[in-house]
């Protein structure tokens, strides 16, 4: 419920779309000297459907100065950072609506910045996957037909 001014010492939601159930996130804040430390009020576990959005706890601390600071989400459970984003400590904040949940189109139609499968190079890739196929199937030939040569040689005894 705010834009980037955020009020230091109050309880923010973050709120997220597309978590996993049981999946334990954190809120973290950047220093001045590029230290990251974890700002989430509570435990950062999510209990929401992916579909449905799971809230965030977190609160900027007191003593900030009010320049941009960054802010960025960590899942914890698989230690990946999700997003990165700025915030102004704030006396008050700056109240701002939501903005709207995505909600993503219908399978199969395409969203922008895709490509249809019309533009995938089909060809190239089944050339590519025969020449590594007959590529594998001679090696293990030459390497065969090397072991018996060397049995031959050496009178049918093995090489061990």
């Amino acid at each position: 419920g705010y834009g980037d001014a955020k009020p230091v010492g109050e309880l923010l939601d973050l709120h997220v779309v597309g978590t996993i159930a049981g999946t334990r996130y954190a809120v973290e804040l950047q220093d001045d000297d590029g230290r990251w430390s974890d700002v989430t009020a509570g435990d950062g576990y999510v209990q929401n459907a992916p579909d449905e959005a799971a809230t965030i706890p977190y609160a900027l601390p007191r003593g900030l100065t009010a320049t941009p600071k960054k802010l960025r989400l960590r899942n914890i459970s698989d230690s990946a950072t999700e997003t990165v984003w700025l915030a102004v400590p704030s006396a008050d904040g700056e109240p701002a609506p939501r903005d709207p949940q995505f909600v993503p189109p219908p399978v199969g139609d395409a969203l922008d910045g895709t490509a249809t499968s019309g533009g995938h190079p089909t060809e190239a890739v089944q050339r590519v996957a025969t020449g590594i196929a007959v590529g594998s199937v001679a090696f293990v030939g030459i390497a065969l037909a090397g072991g018996a040569l060397r049995r031959r040689r050496n009178g049918g005894v093995g090489d061990g």
